[in-house]
């Protein structure tokens, strides 16, 4: 256990076994289906079908083409939806990768983001870190 302890206090183990555990923790979503505000989103969506209307969802909003008394302006939303829909169409498992992957690229970022350690309090402020780094891995 203290060899496991040793090598994990490594920046270089350590995150990519954050990036594994957030992977396999998330990885369940893979075989789920479209649900809720998934439809008008995506599924009913004529803007993310084509990268011609990119343009569009910098000057529109989310639900432009569904009646709706919310505005919500949305344009990296948009776009990275038109990027899954290139990428995966309609399948679900495509979309809910991409989602998984950006959470793991988002822990490994917040990890990266820890700052210097001094030598007298380093120890104490990783574990620390690391600790919040596995928190925020484990929250959706």
């Amino acid at each position: 256990m203290e060899l496991l302890a040793t090598y994990l206090r490594r920046p270089s183990v350590l995150l990519p076994v954050l990036g594994l555990l957030t992977f396999v923790v998330y990885s369940g979503s893979l075989s789920f289906e479209f649900v809720w505000d998934d439809w008008p989103q995506i599924v009913n969506s004529p803007i993310i079908r084509s990268w011609s209307n990119l343009p569009r969802a910098f000057t529109s909003d989310l639900w432009y083409h569904v009646a709706r008394h919310q505005v919500y302006y949305r344009p990296l939303f948009v776009a990275w939806s038109m990027l899954n829909y290139a990428l995966f169409g309609l399948r679900p498992w495509g979309w809910h990768l991409g989602a998984v992957l950006l959470h793991v690229g988002a822990v490994m970022a917040v990890f990266g983001w820890r700052g210097d350690w001094d030598s007298n309090t380093g120890r104490r402020r990783w574990r620390r870190w690391s600790s919040r780094c596995i928190q925020f891995t484990l929250s959706p």
